[in-house]
């Protein structure tokens, strides 16, 4: 990391430093970062390197579109190249368009056990199962970088969703004994109203 020397003037400890330093001191910080393989990220400072990342690496927004079912509670999703506008998400004019497109949160998604949103297939009601990603949520893509790991990744959690198959009981009528119970306590309090 370089900074200007011009910019930064010798301090003892305890001493303060002015905008202008700290401003250089920050602009140095995030070129280093971002050489480095990191990128910020709303939730903080995300560490790409293990990917590979360089400052070429490309992060675009985009909505998922579609799902195509893979594997096994996985799927390949088609995703739109979208934009920010004053009044919301749209589709980037000339965007494009990603196939094949992967959930990380699905990678070691099976037939059974507990899936990558935390939920366990095995304990689902009956007619309920995970489901792909829908809605059109507009996710943070990025490309993977290895030749083993070519295509566009992004990682968002799956819902559950489905129909009950067994009828719902009809809830209980009150017998006599909780009548009977229930006209004992209007008794002892008349608030109740209960005759």
């Amino acid at each position: 990391m370089s900074i200007d020397p011009r910019l930064v003037t010798p301090k003892r400890a305890g001493d303060a430093i002015s905008a202008a330093e700290w401003n250089a001191l920050a602009a140095a910080a995030t070129r280093n970062i971002s050489m480095s393989g990191l990128i910020q990220h709303p939730a903080g400072w995300v560490g790409r390197g293990a990917r590979g990342a360089t400052e070429a690496d490309e992060v675009v927004y985009a909505a998922v579109a579609s799902a195509t079912p893979w594997l096994a509670n996985k799927w390949k999703y088609t995703c739109v190249e979208q934009e920010m506008t004053a009044t919301g998400w749209q589709n980037l004019s000339g965007g494009r368009t990603f196939t094949d497109c992967l959930n990380g949160h699905e990678a070691n998604n099976s037939a059974t056990g507990i899936q990558g949103n935390g939920v366990n297939v095995g304990t689902l009601p009956a007619g309920f199962k995970l489901v792909p990603i829908r809605g059109n949520p507009v996710v943070e893509l990025w490309q993977g970088t290895t030749a083993d790991n070519v295509g566009w990744r992004f990682s968002e959690p799956n819902g559950v969703d489905g129909t009950c198959t067994a009828p719902i009981a009809p809830q209980q009528a009150l017998g006599d004994t909780d009548r009977a119970y229930m006209i004992a306590m209007g008794a002892a309090s008349p608030y109740l109203g209960v005759t």
